[in-house]
C-alpha cells in the first residue's frame, strides 16, 4: 500500500516541492530522532514527508499507512 500511494502522488507533489519516500529502518531512526518527539515511533513511520528547498531535503513528516484490519485495532485503542 505504500509503494501504491508513493507511486500515485509522487509526481504532483514534487511539483510543489515535495518528496515522499519510502526510508529504510536506519534513515528512519536518525531523521526521527533529531525531531525527539516520543510520539513519533519509526517502525510505524512508513512514508517519510520532505520539503525540497535550494537543493536539500528538510524532513516535513510522516505517514503511517494503516492498511491492516490488526493495525488499525491495535493503533487506534489508545
Amino acid at each position: 500500500m505504500e509503494r501504491v500511494l508513493v507511486n500515485h502522488y509522487d509526481s504532483f507533489l514534487r511539483e510543489h516541492n515535495i518528496t515522499i519516500k519510502i526510508s529504510n529502518k536506519s534513515e528512519k531512526t536518525r531523521l526521527l530522532g533529531e525531531i525527539n518527539d516520543p510520539r513519533i515511533i519509526p517502525d510505524k513511520a512508513d512514508i517519510l514527508v520532505f520539503h525540497n528547498s535550494k537543493g536539500s531535503e528538510q524532513l516535513l513528516g510522516v505517514i503511517h499507512v494503516k492498511s491492516s484490519l490488526a493495525e488499525r485495532r491495535t493503533d487506534d485503542v489508545p
